[in-house]
């Protein structure tokens, strides 16, 4: 596992974890509250995941590029869909924040299948370290961004400044 993956994806995840937790406490913000949970969920399945991908990887090595990227793909898209359906379900105005949760995850299939095209059809890895540096960004901004929007919605308030 590449180290800064696992210690920014697990900070990102701890600061998801507590803005959902804040959002539910105040009650504030159905649509953070339901895009938050999917892309709890979507990570976990994701962490849950890698070593059953990895392991498929190395058995299936003809076939290791297209399971690894499409894996990530199809639960990206599966956390979109997700978003999506429980939104029209509860009948919720999608808030700014869940419109960029669901760009992050846009954005988290584009890499891949561009990192899919340069490792497979390509076959040069140019883009090894722009996919890993990429792929930890999108991952890493959505917790930051959830913090954001609660300070934003006042329901975090920083010693000295009165909104």
């Amino acid at each position: 596992m590449w180290e800064p993956g696992v210690i920014f994806g697990g900070l990102s995840a701890i600061c998801v974890a507590i803005a959902l937790l804040v959002y539910i406490r105040f009650g504030a913000g159905r649509s953070e509250i339901l895009c938050l949970a999917c892309w709890l969920s979507a990570r976990t399945i994701s962490q849950i995941a890698q070593p059953f991908v990895y392991q498929a990887c190395l058995e299936y090595r003809d076939f290791s590029y297209i399971i690894w990227y499409s894996t990530w793909c199809l639960i990206d898209f599966a956390a979109i869909i997700c978003i999506f359906l429980l939104h029209k379900l509860q009948r919720v105005e999608p808030s700014k924040l869940a419109l960029f949760v669901s760009m992050s995850f846009l954005m988290s299939i584009a890499v891949q299948i561009a990192g899919y095209v340069d490792r497979s059809i390509l076959e040069t890895k140019a883009l090894d370290d722009l996919y890993r540096f990429v792929i930890l960004s999108v991952n890493f901004v959505v917790g930051p961004a959830a913090l954001i929007e609660l300070y934003k919605a006042g329901q975090i308030r920083r010693k000295g400044i009165v909104r």
